[in-house]
């Protein structure tokens, strides 16, 4: 969790490292829009793939991207270095603090106000079923902008691969939050598993604040 009021960074459960899943579409879409305008049908594309979370449009994007050496270009450039692409897109691996620093550059100057703007608009509109994640640390009002992982790992026998990116943002609060996990029997065990994760995160938030704000 990154307080963009403060400045502060907290970090728990050490750099566990996980598959990306479908959280690395954050990562394609910026890394498209550093090297150029999309057209309107990309557009499109790019709405659906953040929105529904559309791997068919995902998997377009990583052709035209030049898949796992073009994103490993970009990544290199926004200083993302605990995240590394697979020719399988939703296996490249990444990091709690990877998807931090991916959100300090949406939230940073260094990209074009246009391309911020744009990203962290798509991200507040994902459809309401995939709502959840970090959007547990919400207040009602607060606006949150996110993009949600999840995939079952043959490699970890079945077992679901859960995480959750963003921001949310409110009177009392805007901080970048990500969480990652792993080894989950169920998607829904690991969505609620995220969830405690991000409230424990919130209260913590909350008791390292100056007094009174």
């Amino acid at each position: 969790m990154h307080d963009l009021r403060t400045g502060e960074t907290r970090m728990s459960g050490g750099t566990l490292e996980v598959a990306a899943a479908s959280t690395v579409k954050v990562d394609i879409l910026v890394a498209l829009l550093r090297a150029g305008p999309l057209s309107p049908a990309e557009q499109d594309a790019a709405a659906r793939m953040i929105q529904t979370s559309d791997n068919e449009a995902a998997t377009t994007f990583w052709t035209k991207l030049g898949g796992a050496p073009g994103l490993a270009r970009a990544l290199k450039e926004l200083d993302l270095r605990e995240t590394t692409p697979n020719p399988a897109w939703g296996k490249t691996t990444t990091t709690a603090a990877d998807r931090i620093r991916l959100l300090q550059a949406l939230a940073s100057p260094d990209l074009p106000e246009e391309h911020r703007s744009y990203v962290w608009t798509l991200m507040s509109q994902v459809r309401p079923d995939q709502h959840w994640g970090i959007s547990a640390a919400a207040e009602p009002g607060d606006a949150v902008a996110l993009k949600n992982g999840w995939m079952p790992r043959d490699a970890e026998k079945g077992a679901w691969t859960v995480n959750s990116f963003g921001r949310v943002t409110g009177p009392d609060q805007d901080v970048l939050i990500a969480a990652v996990s792993r080894g989950h029997r169920t998607l829904a065990d690991g969505i609620a598993a995220l969830e405690k994760a991000v409230r424990n995160a919130k209260a913590r938030r909350e008791a390292w604040l100056p007094h009174g704000r």
